[in-house]
């Protein structure tokens, strides 16, 4: 694994290295010029002196967490359309060890959300590095189920319609990455096969598709649902509803807030135990609340009332989380009881995985982007890097 080509102009960075296929062990990471350039055991690479080495003697070096599914954070919001915000949460989210994410949007006025998805695409293909990388776009709706709306604005949800999809998708210029819609609503099938054939990714979420109608879809094109557990039909033993799906259909893959009021832990542990550690990618969910005190922040149009870290609308309903993806982190270890590797394999390689990227991100290899996360035993955010470039130092 060591390779130490350009070692003496590397970082190095000494501790203990996370690999979700090969488990902990002492050892280093090293990078230039953006990609990792060597991996071994050891304090460092041969020749490379210790007063070059940045030592984390009792942290977790892992590769970056990559997050599908952020609203905001920081105050601000993405659906405020303005660059300035974009920023804003893309720096707060590194401070949590994201490296990349995908900017979320509900459904807003329909030139609203043309406009959001216009500046994120244009914001996207110039970003200059501060923060965490902006992959691309995710659409949660507007195709969705009113019935299933939880914490959308049902003035701006529309049935699936394949001209509305095609012109953010234009707008986005290439930036569109993932689409969530209820596959039971009429139209669904195409708007499905528009998306998938056009390289965007699509999940069920926001919705009451039954096994059957899930197992369907997947043959359109869908890949896994949204915040999995969440403003979908659940598990009855006479209707096994979405829930009932979602856990029993082969390669369909789970998307899962881990936080305790989105997800009792013994929930989150009957995914893990039948859908295998390989399904299952871990979100935020995020909105602009994030890293915030408690009080009312937007969501897109809507209102959110933080208290106590939970994020709710007046009508009582859970709007999104104010959760950074280490706290996720450490919800996964501590009270699911899953390993180290195994919850930072759910937050990168899954997620890298799906979006087609696990030849660059997701793994500590050389020649990979040099995306890296380090916490403490205590699962508090040390570092973030992104591309090489340090974005975050506690």
């Amino acid at each position: 694994m060591a390779n130490t080509a350009g070692a003496q102009q590397a970082t190095v960075l000494y501790g203990n290295i996370v690999d979700p296929m090969d488990g902990v062990q002492e050892g280093f990471v090293s990078f230039a010029e953006g990609k990792i350039t060597g991996r071994g055991p050891g304090f460092s690479p041969a020749g490379v002196a210790k007063s070059q080495v940045i030592a984390f003697a009792d942290g977790f070096i892992c590769p970056g967490f990559i997050d599908l599914h952020v609203h905001g954070g920081g105050g601000a919001d993405f659906a405020d359309g303005k660059e300035e915000s974009f920023r804003t949460v893309a720096e707060f989210h590194a401070s949590g060890g994201t490296t990349s994410l995908l900017a979320t949007l509900v459904p807003l006025e329909r030139g609203k959300l043309t406009e959001c998805v216009k500046s994120l695409g244009g914001f996207i293909k110039k970003q200059d590095g501060y923060g965490a990388c902006v992959l691309g776009v995710h659409l949660e709706g507007p195709f969705v189920n009113r019935a299933w709306k939880g914490a959308l604005d049902d003035r701006f949800i529309t049935e699936p319609d394949e001209q509305y999809f095609q012109t953010l998708n234009r707008m986005a210029a290439g930036s569109l990455r993932l689409i969530t819609l209820a596959p039971e609503m009429a139209g669904a099938a195409r708007v499905v096969r528009e998306a998938a054939s056009s390289g965007v990714l699509v999940f069920a979420g926001h919705t009451e598709a039954d096994p059957m109608m899930l197992k369907k879809s997947m043959q359109w094109g869908v890949r896994g649902i949204t915040h999995f557990y969440n403003a979908m039909a659940g598990f009855h033993h006479r209707k096994p509803g979405t829930v009932g799906g979602g856990l029993l259909l082969e390669n369909l893959h789970l998307s899962i807030i881990p936080e305790i009021h989105h997800v009792d832990p013994l929930a989150f542990r009957l995914a893990y135990e039948l859908k295998g550690p390989e399904l299952i990618t871990v979100i935020t969910d995020c909105i602009s609340a994030g890293g915030m005190k408690d009080g009312t922040y937007p969501l897109g149009s809507m209102e959110v009332v933080v208290e106590n870290n939970t994020a709710r609308l007046l009508t009582g309903a859970l709007a999104g989380s104010a959760i950074t993806m280490l706290e996720g982190i450490k919800y996964l270890v501590e009270q699911v009881g899953l390993t180290v590797e195994e919850a930072v394999g759910m937050a990168s390689l899954n997620p890298a995985r799906l979006l087609g990227l696990a030849n660059k991100k997701g793994s500590l290899l050389p020649g990979f982007d040099a995306d890296i996360t380090v916490f403490d035993k205590k699962f508090r955010p040390l570092m973030t890097i992104v591309g090489g470039k340090i974005v975050y130092s506690a």
